[in-house]
C-alpha cells in the first residue's frame, strides 16, 4: 500500500492515512481538515481506543482498501449494525455542541450553565449565575440558543432511533417495555440485572456462571438466565461481535470447516470496535497471557438472543458454532515506553468467522 493512502475519512474531513507496516503492524496518522497531522500510531490502537475521537476504523474496512484481500462472500446475507451512520450523527451533535458552547460563552453565559431550559423555567441557580456574570440575554439570543438545543436533542433522538429500528428489524423481544429502549419488566428485568450487573467478590456473576457451564459443571443460575434469553430471538440474520482471550492450544483448534457447541451464554456487542476494546482490556487483565480472539458471529434466524441494554446482546447457551473463516489481524499493543516513545507488542489478534445456529 502506498504511503498516504486514505484508509478512512469522516464527514468532518478528518482522515486516517496509511504510513507503513513493520513486523506485521500497520501504522497510520490522523490528519485533520486543517492539515494538522498527529503522531504516527498503530492502526490497531486507533481502532481499540479511538484516540483523538478521530477514527473508528474496523479491520474489515481496512481490508476493503487492500486489493485482493476483501472476501465479499464472507458477508453473506447477515446484516451488520449501522454504526457508521450513528458515528456521523454523533459527530454532528458534538460539532453543534461545541459551536453552541462558543456562542454562549461569547454572549457571557457562564460555563456552568448547561441548558436554556433553566432560563425558561426561571431556575434560581441560573439566575444567580447570570447575575454574578452580569449577563442579560435578548429575546433573539434566547430563541436562537433554544432552537440550537432543540436541534441537538433531535440529533440524539435520531441516533437512538437507529438502534431501536435496527433491533426491531432483526430481533424478537417478547418482554420489551414499549416505553423504554431495551427495557424489561418484572422478573425478567431482575434476572437481566443479575446477569449484567451483579458481582461476587468483584467477579461478574455471568462470568462465574459461564466458567462453570463451559467446564461441564452445573450452575444454579443457568435456568434463570435461560428464562432471560428465551424472551428474545433473531428475526432476521444479523452479525454480532464477541472477543475472548484463549490459550494457544484452543486457538489451534479453530480451523475453517470445524464446528463446536458453546456450553455457555455469550455476551456480544453489535460493533467490532467494542469487541476490540474488550479484547484489549481482558488481555491486560490476564497479564498478557493467551491469544486475543475476535469472533464475527453470523447469527441465523431463530437463535435465542436478547438485547439486555448496556450495549450487550446475550446469546443462548448450547449454540452450534460453525467456523467459516480464520485470519490473522494486527498485533495487540502491550506497553508504551515513554523514553523510547515506542510500543511493545504481544501476539496477533485472531479473527474467526462463525455461523451460529441452535444446536
Amino acid at each position: 500500500m502506498i504511503k498516504g493512502t486514505v484508509l478512512y475519512k469522516k464527514s468532518s474531513g478528518t482522515k486516517l492515512l496509511y504510513s507503513d507496516t513493520k513486523d506485521d503492524v500497520m501504522y497510520g496518522v490522523v490528519q485533520e481538515v486543517s492539515g494538522k497531522t498527529y503522531p504516527k500510531k498503530s492502526v490497531q490502537s486507533i481502532i481499540a481506543k479511538g484516540y483523538w475521537d478521530a477514527v473508528y476504523l474496523t479491520y474489515d474496512d481496512m481490508e476493503k482498501h487492500q486489493s485482493g484481500n476483501h472476501d465479499q462472500e464472507s458477508h453473506g446475507n447477515w446484516a451488520g449494525f449501522p454504526g457508521e451512520l450513528k458515528d456521523k450523527i454523533w459527530e454532528e451533535y458534538q460539532s453543534a455542541a461545541r459551536e453552541l458552547q462558543d456562542k454562549k460563552l461569547k454572549a457571557g453565559i457562564p460555563e456552568t450553565i448547561v441548558s436554556m431550559r433553566m432560563y425558561r423555567r426561571n431556575d434560581r441557580y441560573f439566575q444567580e449565575q447570570m447575575t454574578e456574570a452580569g449577563t442579560k440575554l435578548t429575546k433573539k439570543q434566547i430563541d436562537e440558543f433554544s432552537a440550537e438545543e432543540q436541534r441537538m436533542e433531535t440529533l440524539l433522538d435520531k441516533k437512538s432511533e437507529i438502534s431501536r429500528q435496527w433491533y426491531d428489524d432483526h430481533f424478537i423481544n417478547t418482554n420489551k417495555n414499549p416505553n423504554r429502549f431495551a427495557g424489561m419488566a418484572g422478573e425478567i428485568r431482575e434476572i437481566r440485572d443479575e446477569y449484567v450487573v451483579k458481582q461476587i467478590n468483584n467477579v461478574d456473576v455471568s462470568v462465574i456462571t459461564n466458567r462453570a457451564l463451559r467446564a461441564g459443571k452445573g450452575s444454579s443460575r443457568a435456568t434463570r438466565f435461560d428464562k432471560l434469553v428465551a424472551t428474545g430471538s433473531v428475526k432476521e440474520p444479523v452479525v454480532l461481535w464477541r472477543s475472548a482471550i484463549l490459550p494457544q492450544e484452543i486457538v489451534n483448534t479453530l480451523q475453517k470447516g470445524s464446528s463446536f457447541i458453546d456450553k455457555g451464554f455469550q455476551s456480544t456487542g453489535v460493533r467490532e470496535k467494542e469487541a476490540l476494546f474488550y479484547a484489549d482490556q481482558r488481555f491486560r487483565d490476564t497479564n498478557f497471557e493467551g491469544i486475543p480472539v475476535i469472533f464475527r458471529m453470523k447469527m441465523n434466524k431463530g437463535v435465542g438472543a436478547v438485547d439486555v441494554g448496556y450495549g450487550e446482546t446475550v446469546v443462548q447457551r448450547k449454540t452450534k458454532m460453525s467456523i467459516t473463516g480464520v485470519k490473522r489481524g494486527p498485533k495487540i499493543e502491550t506497553n508504551y515506553d515513554e523514553d523510547t516513545k515506542r510500543w511493545s507488542y504481544g501476539p496477533n489478534f485472531v479473527y474467526v468467522d462463525v455461523e451460529v445456529d441452535k444446536a
